[in-house]
């Protein structure tokens, strides 16, 4: 009997949390936040259409609030008192290049990943190199990764001129061991 509950709950709750956020284009995100608060947008109504996101119900709205939300967005957002226009993100040409080391050994990351967005990315060469050239927005974002170190972000800007990036190893792994096995 227990057992039934307890997924009925897990059911409710499933449902409960769906309908509290759903996908909406921005379009209409967009006309619940001006029915909702002073702020008024400038947009283009065909290009904000075929854009959705999921969104939670809110019933106020902050400038905080509407930055968040655009940040995951292909739009750019310029905010001044309760204006709000909404433009198309440009993208230019931008190369990323440097070398990725230890911070401890100045030992270089070979084969470390540089992830460029969702679904671009590289990896570092043998001599923890990297060097290629991508269209990103201008404030992009570049994220390494490597096992036993902390996840490092920088601008991508910052990384036009081939700099040396020095990773930290992550302090909760130390004491620990990693034993990799081969079959």
């Amino acid at each position: 009997m227990r057992k039934g509950l307890w997924i009925l709950f897990l059911f409710n709750l499933t449902n409960l949390l769906v309908a509290q956020s759903s996908e909406i284009s921005i379009s209409e995100l967009i006309r619940k936040i001006e029915s909702n608060s002073t702020f008024v947008f400038n947009y283009n109504v065909e290009e904000t259409n075929q854009q959705y996101i999921v969104l939670s119900e809110k019933s106020k709205w902050t400038q905080e609030d509407i930055q968040n939300i655009f940040a995951s967005t292909a739009f750019d957002i310029v905010i001044s008192d309760t204006r709000i226009s909404i433009l198309p993100v440009q993208y230019f040409p931008t190369r990323l290049c440097g070398k990725l080391t230890s911070i401890l050994t100045e030992d270089p990351l070979a084969f470390a990943n540089v992830i460029v967005s969702e679904n671009k990315g590289l990896q570092t060469d043998i001599h923890g190199a990297f060097d290629q050239e991508f269209n990103l927005p201008k404030n992009a974002k570049i994220r390494f990764k490597y096992l036993g170190f902390e996840d490092l972000e920088i601008p991508a800007k910052a990384l036009n001129q081939c700099p040396v990036i020095k990773m930290t190893v992550d302090p909760n792994l130390f004491g620990e061991e990693i034993v990799i096995k081969s079959y």
